[in-house]
């Protein structure tokens, strides 16, 4: 059992209705894209790297937070990439006051930080081009 098994019973129990299903498995993947699921748990962990499931819909509601950036990043880009047929909706439902907000305060400073690298990095590779053109005189 993972850190995020209390929160997804809890989700299993409030949309019992909708019958939910978590994303265990390469059928389960299937299956969603293939519209057979309408509610589809998972945790970020989860659903990284190979995940594909942009097929099946675009509405993402996000309950818990890794501590991963990358973790976090790639879960987003499970719906929100090549084959989604509709702008993806996201949204975060966090408690003021809790460890989700902290989370995801740090997942938005992380970000930061990696943008303002990514930024500097194309500066200085801009500054090392133009310190190699040949004059033309």
């Amino acid at each position: 059992r993972d850190e995020y098994y209390p929160k997804l019973m809890s989700f299993f129990e409030k949309f019992k209705k909708y019958k939910p299903r978590r994303l265990d498995t390469y059928q389960d993947q299937l299956d969603w894209n293939a519209g057979k699921i309408r509610v589809l748990l998972a945790q970020p962990a989860g659903m990284g790297h190979g995940v594909n499931i942009q097929k099946g819909g675009h509405f993402e509601i996000w309950f818990g937070y890794p501590e991963s950036l990358e973790a976090y990043q790639q879960a987003c880009k499970r719906l929100d990439r090549q084959g989604q047929q509709h702008a993806v909706i996201r949204n975060s439902l966090i408690a003021v006051g809790t460890i989700e907000e902290v989370l995801m305060q740090n997942l938005l400073d992380k970000a930061d930080e990696q943008d303002g690298l990514m930024l500097a990095t194309k500066y200085l590779e801009g500054l090392k081009n133009e310190y190699k053109k040949p004059n033309s005189i």
